[in-house]
């Protein structure tokens, strides 16, 4: 079973050459009240910045946005998809 989380775990799938990863969080770092914590915990910024530092150490571009920590050179995750997708292969 380890064999299998390690082969497609998010993580795992990181390596030097990968295409650059950007989120987009609609919330902060707090908690709102309407959102349950099992929902948050899972789609928080905290966990994009988490794996932002996973990236980082694989040598691989990793963007987080959320209210208050906006993305250098894109406005959304739209704009990045563009951006990527015009910019000229490696």
């Amino acid at each position: 079973m380890v064999a299998l989380i390690e082969k497609w775990s998010p993580d795992a799938l990181l390596h030097k050459g990968a295409a650059p990863i950007c989120f987009e969080n609609e919330w902060g770092l707090t908690q709102p009240e309407n959102i349950t914590e099992v929902n948050y915990k899972v789609h928080s910024p905290a966990w994009a910045l988490g794996f932002q530092k996973l990236a980082d150490k694989a040598g691989v571009v990793c963007h987080v946005k959320f209210p208050d920590h906006p993305t250098a050179g894109y406005q959304d995750i739209w704009d990045f998809i563009v951006q990527e997708l015009q910019s000229p292969a490696p």
